[in-house]
Formats: C-alpha cells, structure tokens, sequence
C-alpha cells in the first residue's frame, strides 16, 4: 500500500520564488499545491485541505493576519510563515500561527526542509493526540451511558449489576447493535423526566 503523501499549499507572490518552492517540495515526494494571492488561497485550502500552508507575509488581498485567523481557526490546515525581514510586526504575526514557525528569505533549501518536516511531525503528532482524547470521551461517554442503564434496570426490576448487564448484553447481540445503542435506549425510556 502507498503511503500518504503529505499535502502543502505554497502561497507565494513571487513567481520564481514560489517555483523554485514547489520544486524542492515535489522532489521530496509532497504533493504540492500553489497559488500567489489570499482569496485563492482560501478556496484551495477549503477545497484540499492541506497538512501545511507556507504563506508569503507580503501576499496580496486579505490581510495576512485575518488570512492566518481564517485558516487555523476553521481548521483548514497549519500555516508556516516565510518573509525577507525579522521585525516587531512579523513576531507579532508569527505569534499568531499554531507551528511558531517561519523560513527565512532568501530561502534556504535545507534549512526550509527542516522547518517542513519539523511542523509536520508536530502537526501529526497534535492530530493523533486529539484522536485519542476524542476515543476516550467517546469511550468515557459509552460506559457513563452504560453504568446509568446498569442502574436504572437495578432500580426498576431489582436485579443485580451482572443481571442488568447480561440484560444489555443479550438486547445488544439480538438486535445486531452495539451495546451503547441499548443503553441509551434504556436511558430514555426509564429515566426520570425532570
């Protein structure tokens, strides 16, 4: 099975620039997106989704702070910046991303494939990192749901917690479902209205 290649989206004024990116990108085997102004930088990120934006500071359309605000917090993706000059207002903006990442222009090509892959592993990381805190609220919330049906048919038929549970149990297998969906049901209709 092939492995996923990851997708960046290059925004860049810069022709040449934006070229030579895209180029030392695609050769490290990324799938490689482009574009040279703010608005179409947004449809693209909402149409593929990229793992990464390398944003050009001095981009054209939206200002470049409301672009960043725009992308990371509808979760279209990380940004990293790139910029000729260091000052106060580029901190400020830097301060804005997720990654605190930027590439230095004129861009260095070991240096820029460092900074890709670094935000990348972080990016990953964070993305797995929340799938596990989302299984176990999930998980938490399947088995809140279960001691409370548990509890209810104690209650309501003055059986022991191994009774209620084989009760789900066997509700469960019969009906095909997992036994949450019992549970819930369960739930609904024995517990008490407020």
């Amino acid at each position: 099975m092939k492995a996923v290649r990851s997708k960046i989206l290059i925004v860049e004024q810069q022709v040449s620039i934006r070229t030579k990116i895209c180029t030392w990108l695609s050769q490290e085997g990324y799938a490689i997106f482009e574009c040279k102004d703010a608005f179409k930088t947004l449809r693209l990120a909402r149409q593929i989704l990229p793992d990464l934006i390398l944003l050009d500071t001095s981009i054209r359309g939206i200002n470049t702070k409301q672009l960043i605000e725009i992308i990371e917090t509808d979760q279209l993706s990380k940004v990293v910046l790139t910029a000729e000059s260091i000052n106060d207002d580029f901190m400020q903006l830097l301060d804005e991303t997720t990654l605190k990442k930027f590439v230095k222009k004129p861009i260095d090509r070991n240096d820029m494939m460092e900074i890709v892959k670094a935000s990348l592993v972080a990016i990953n990381e964070a993305k797995k990192a929340k799938s596990q805190r989302d299984r176990e609220l999930t998980d938490s919330a399947k088995a809140a749901a279960i001691v409370k049906a548990k509890e209810l048919i104690m209650s309501k038929w003055n059986l022991t917690e191994d009774q209620a549970y084989a009760y789900l149990r066997k509700k469960s297998m019969n009906y095909s479902v997992p036994i949450e969906y019992i549970a819930k049901a369960v739930i609904k209709k024995y517990q008490p209205k407020p």
